[in-house]
């Protein structure tokens, strides 16, 4: 787990704002910045639905790194169970 400026944080990659929405999840969609906050669209961890999330661009949020790839598991299926896993396309 690290932390990064919610600025920083990619399209698909796991994220927790421990922070304010107390939530984990990926960004699906990039919407844009207005007045220092991001607007993106997420996919809550559990859910089939996307959310509209609005949060400032330099708060830090954790994230989640796949431990398939700290395994170099890449070229097999995937073996964890989903959370935090960076294919999610091989579960």
């Amino acid at each position: 787990m690290q932390r990064k400026a919610f600025s920083e944080a990619k399209v698909n990659e796991t994220i927790t704002f421990d922070s304010g929405y107390y939530m984990t999840g990926h960004i699906t969609k990039n919407i844009g910045t207005h007045n220092g906050k991001r607007w993106v669209m997420f996919l809550v961890d559990g859910t089939e639905r996307e959310k509209l999330v609005t949060y400032a661009a330099h708060r830090s949020v954790v994230v989640n790194e796949c431990l398939c790839c700290d395994f170099g598991a890449h070229d097999m299926p995937c073996t964890c169970n989903g959370k935090s896993c960076c294919h999610p396309e091989k579960h």
